[in-house]
């Protein structure tokens, strides 16, 4: 079991757990700390659920440019989605985390260098999931309207199901002259 906020994608989808589901509970805390905020919010605990299993985190720096590159980095590592993306033991995050204070950066095997992203970077770093269906419908109603056939498009859903990326999905797919949107 475990507080939905904090809860592991692993812990949510029922898979075998280790260390590792306590050190993206970490990765929460230090996000909420760090920038006051939780990483994922919603009205309901399915939608927040589904943001820990499939929407790619805002790196904290974005919400608060006063942390540390390193520590930025860290916490995204921390919340990384995969098991294997995180750092493997709790002595490696230890680590960093000391080096934070001392003003050095932890060179430990496990802990992924810091690497500034570019705004683009921060834009792009989502992923559109399991929404062929979705964009197939999207693609048949532009069609018709593009057609002078009348269509409205109207996007619903509970907060954090990807509404605005599947909006902005659509948006680069209809300017785009490659693309027969």
């Amino acid at each position: 079991m475990g507080t939905i906020h904090y809860i592991a994608p692993e812990q949510a989808m029922g898979q075998e757990l280790d260390g590792r589901a306590d050190l993206y509970a970490l990765g929460v805390m230090l996000y909420q700390l760090t920038t006051g905020k939780l990483p994922f919010e919603a009205d309901d605990p399915l939608a927040v659920i589904t943001q820990h299993l499939h929407a790619p985190v805002v790196p904290p720096r974005a919400k608060n440019h006063a942390i540390p590159p390193a520590l930025d980095a860290l916490i995204v590592q921390l919340m990384g989605k995969k098991p294997q993306d995180r750092p493997a033991s709790a002595a490696g995050v230890r680590a960093a985390l000391e080096s934070l204070g001392s003003g050095q950066v932890a060179r430990t095997p496990d802990l992924v260098a810091y690497r500034e992203l570019s705004l683009l970077d921060r834009i792009v770093r989502g992923q559109m999931v399991d929404r062929k269906r979705e964009l197939e419908e999207a693609r048949t109603f532009w069609q018709r309207a593009r057609n002078g056939e009348g269509q409205v498009l109207l996007i619903s859903g509970e907060p954090g199901i990807g509404k605005t990326r599947f909006v902005r999905e659509i948006t680069t797919l209809s300017k785009s002259p490659r693309e027969r949107f």
